[in-house]
């Protein structure tokens, strides 16, 4: 009966999102740090979880907020790998206080539309 409830209150959690557009994003989520770099991480632990990798050049914008929320606006100019993608370029991060009662309080919203580099 439980999971019936959160069925009905969080949708966007059980079904996964498709980013199929290229372009300047915000993006909410939490900085962590992996074997092969930092990385943000969107939706955390749900189904559509983003992980989002960065040039070393850019991994130093998020340095001070490794395993902290962040708001993140940077450029996607290429299409995800299911739920991985590659950003080519941070324009500004900063860190944010996590809503847990606000479930839109984390995701990728896309500001600015662009054209694709395959």
């Amino acid at each position: 009966m439980k999971y019936f409830f959160l069925f009905l209150m969080f949708p966007q959690i059980i079904f996964a999102d498709v980013i199929t557009d290229c372009g300047e994003y915000t993006a909410r989520g939490i900085v962590r740090e992996k074997p092969d770099g930092l990385k943000l991480i969107v939706n955390e632990k749900t189904l559509s979880e983003y992980v989002i990798s960065m040039s070393l050049l850019e991994q130093g914008q998020l340095g001070g907020l490794i395993n902290k929320d962040a708001i993140v606006q940077l450029i996607l100019n290429k299409k995800f790998n299911g739920q991985k993608g590659v950003t080519s370029k941070i324009i500004s991060a900063k860190s944010r206080i996590l809503n847990p009662l606000n479930p839109e309080d984390t995701g990728l919203k896309l500001d600015k539309k662009s054209q694709c580099i395959e």
